[in-house]
């Protein structure tokens, strides 16, 4: 298998497992994911460090602009799973405009704007 046969596969089995959790349990898997989110910072670095791990894998085979493509097909795909909670998440999007969000957020802003610059100077220079 390749690397990103290997990442495909692993986005599949924890995809497959959640889908099962959520639809026989879904209040275990919610207590999960807040008992989680209960040490931001830490969640926060795991998933930047393994970020980081992915996309030095997919350079393996595909380009940052590639990426960029795919990521676009995720935001699409995950509008049309949350799109039934739209009032929800509207509600949840200005409480949290009323908050500073780059305190919060500060090190996924830089690592967004990072990613991007990389990818327009790839399409552009």
């Amino acid at each position: 298998m390749t690397p990103i046969e290997i990442l495909a596969l692993i986005l599949i089995i924890i995809s497959v497992i959640k889908i099962i959790f959520v639809m026989a349990n879904p209040k275990a898997w919610m207590k999960n994911a807040m008992g989680m989110y209960k040490q931001p910072i830490a969640v926060m670095i795991v998933s930047l460090v393994l970020s980081a791990l992915v996309l030095r894998y997919l350079l393996v085979e595909l380009t940052i602009v590639q990426i960029f493509a795919v990521l676009l097909f995720l935001l699409l795909m995950i509008n049309v799973t949350v799109a039934g909670f739209g009032k929800e998440i509207t509600e949840f999007a200005e409480k949290i405009m009323k908050t500073n969000i780059f305190k919060k957020c500060w090190l996924g802003i830089i690592v967004w704007i990072v990613l991007i610059i990389w990818a327009l100077y790839v399409l552009f220079v």
